[in-house]
């Protein structure tokens, strides 16, 4: 090698022995058969986040109210997500947001290289605020960990963002505040599927029973079969 492809290779491997996740240092993660950019701003995309998009699809086509689905993602961070149901839901018209300007950034980036742009909506606020059109679809991986137990997770993860990770002192703060958006912006024969902790199934159940009198709660499992999306309609 020469001299400045060692050092190179050198830098690269200090940042690994650091814990550095590669993801950051690749700066590119695969999700749902695509390839996304990443950095530090945004939360890293999961394998178990892939289940997310398969049920989302699957149950759009029944719960639109007519014409195009409208599908909003909260917290969308790379716009793995939103790109994905993008790519396999030609038809849906999508909002995406962030309360994050750098992971936007990172999103629009993503979105132009998969050639979505067009048909994905950008938006910076609190969840489903700054989304003004009543949605079919609402999905979302929101931060669902408690924020004693951010301290002890492995050290990759501690680079990732605190606001992309912490849930609250139970994890529920932000499920909890997006099903209480979603009472005035879902549409009547909508569906809401959220990413959750196990442990959250029964206590995010109640609050759904709460918010939604009538409506069914259900959970599909991950591929290690632990409980992963709450799905409400």
């Amino acid at each position: 090698l020469l001299l400045a492809e060692r050092r190179v290779m050198t830098r690269l491997m200090e940042r690994r022995l650091a814990r550095e996740p590669l993801a950051y240092i690749l700066e590119h993660r695969e999700f749902y058969g695509i390839d996304l950019c990443v950095g530090p701003g945004v939360l890293i995309p999961r394998p178990e986040t892939e289940l997310l998009v398969k049920q989302a699809m699957l149950m759009a086509p029944e719960h639109t109210d007519g014409g195009e689905p409208v599908i909003v993602e909260a917290g969308t961070g790379s716009g793995a997500v939103a790109i994905s149901l993008a790519i396999h839901l030609p038809g849906a018209r999508i909002y995406a947001t962030d309360l994050s300007s750098e992971a936007l950034e990172v999103a629009r980036r993503n979105l132009s290289m998969h050639g979505v742009s067009e048909r994905v909506t950008l938006l910076e606020g609190d969840l489903l605020e700054p989304v003004e059109e009543m949605a079919d679809v609402i999905v979302a991986n929101l931060p669902y960990i408690p924020s004693g137990r951010i301290p002890e997770l492995q050290p990759e993860i501690q680079w990732e963002p605190r606001m992309a990770l912490d849930g609250g002192p139970d994890g529920l703060d932000l499920l909890k505040r997006l099903l209480h958006q979603a009472q005035h912006k879902l549409k009547g024969s909508g569906v809401i599927l959220m990413e959750i902790d196990p442990q959250q199934v029964q206590p995010m159940t109640k609050v759904v029973q709460d918010l939604f009198p009538g409506a069914s709660a259900s959970v599909e499992q991950d591929l290690a079969h632990h409980d992963r999306v709450l799905i409400v309609c």
